[in-house]
């Protein structure tokens, strides 16, 4: 998969990002098109677009732990527009197991957010931002199994093109 321009893992993240994405997919359906499109993992048949963000982490989730998209102020309104929703998912230093901790529409989540700039500490979790951020607690995210629909994101009249399998 290579390095993502502007990663600070510098490609260490790429195992368990698609930990999370292939969890995800199996959870909600869909097709997997992050290869192809940049902006989103999985596209659903009703055309929904989901990001998939994983956190490696070596303890189990706790609600007062925070879910994470990075990008700066600058790209505010990029990061509520590239896709319809943020999944969150945390993966194991061992890759051997993924939980999936909630979702948000992307909007709701960016609008939401608290945004800590590098260098800066986050107070959701007293925790240095390695890089521009927008977090908010797990807690405050929509359960799993909460359902994805257009309704629920307020997608419904817009057309979006269906997902096709690869």
């Amino acid at each position: 998969m290579g390095v993502l321009h502007n990663s600070f893992s510098k490609g260490k993240g790429n195992g368990p990002g698609n930990m999370g994405e292939i969890v995800v997919l199996k959870h909600v359906g869909g097709v997997r098109v992050g290869d192809k499109k940049f902006s989103h993992d999985i596209e659903l048949p009703s055309g929904i677009r989901i990001d998939v963000k994983t956190t490696i982490a070596a303890a189990p989730p706790e609600d007062y732990y925070s879910a994470r998209v990075y990008g700066s102020a600058e790209d505010m309104e990029k990061l509520c527009s590239k896709c319809d929703v943020y999944y969150f998912t945390r993966c194991n230093t061992q890759l051997s197991l993924v939980t999936i901790v909630g979702w948000l529409p992307a909007r709701e989540f960016i609008e939401k957010a608290i945004f800590s700039p590098k260098g800066h500490v986050n107070p959701d979790d007293g925790k240095l931002s390695y890089s521009d951020e927008y977090t908010m607690l797990i807690s405050d995210l929509i359960p799993p199994e909460v359902k994805i629909t257009k309704k629920r994101l307020g997608l419904t009249g817009k057309s979006r093109s269906k997902a096709k399998p690869v």
